[in-house]
């Protein structure tokens, strides 16, 4: 409902492919003028099931650590770092069985009653022994590596346990 009004609307889940049982994070835009936005409320009413899948790849993370967003000064050799991000690496490994593809990455993190906290999505995944400018593939088992940048300080504020999830979004090939 939008200031008492119901409006309807689709939205994609930013996952195309979760294992049974999974959770993935999704967007709905709906225009709305400012001084409605706190009466906002989405229910989820349904969804589609187009395929049954395994999962395309296994995740680990590491961090918080600091966003550095220059190079060292020539004078003083102090690093910059950013005052609004940090930053977690991660890694991923294709579990699919075939050459992955197209692929984009979802970070989503989850406060601890398993309500979605933040979205974010993944740098350019790093392919070991790429060459520049070709297309990212990941080799059955083979592992990438990628940075996402998370607001400074989120990882504790969030209530509880906080517990970050890696999709991917690919073409199994």
């Amino acid at each position: 409902t939008i200031g008492g009004r119901v409006s309807t609307g689709e939205a994609s889940a930013l996952v195309d492919v979760l294992p049974r049982g999974g959770v993935a994070p999704f967007r709905a835009v709906f225009p709305l003028p400012g001084d409605l936005v706190s009466d906002l409320e989405v229910a989820v009413l349904g969804f589609d099931v187009t395929a049954e899948s395994a999962p395309l790849g296994a995740f680990s993370f590491a961090g918080p650590y600091p966003f550095q967003i220059g190079p060292p000064d020539p004078k003083t050799k102090v690093i910059p770092y950013s005052k609004i991000l940090e930053q977690l690496h991660g890694r991923m490994t294709n579990t699919s069985g075939g050459v992955l593809a197209n692929i984009e990455l979802v970070v989503a993190i989850y406060d601890g009653d398993g309500n979605v906290a933040w979205v974010g999505f993944g740098s350019d995944l790093h392919v070991p022994f790429e060459e520049p400018g070709d297309a990212k593939k990941l080799e059955p088992g083979e592992t990438g590596t990628f940075i996402v940048g998370v607001p400074l300080g989120l990882l504790s504020s969030i209530p509880g346990h906080a517990t970050v999830f890696g999709f991917v979004n690919g073409l199994v090939e």
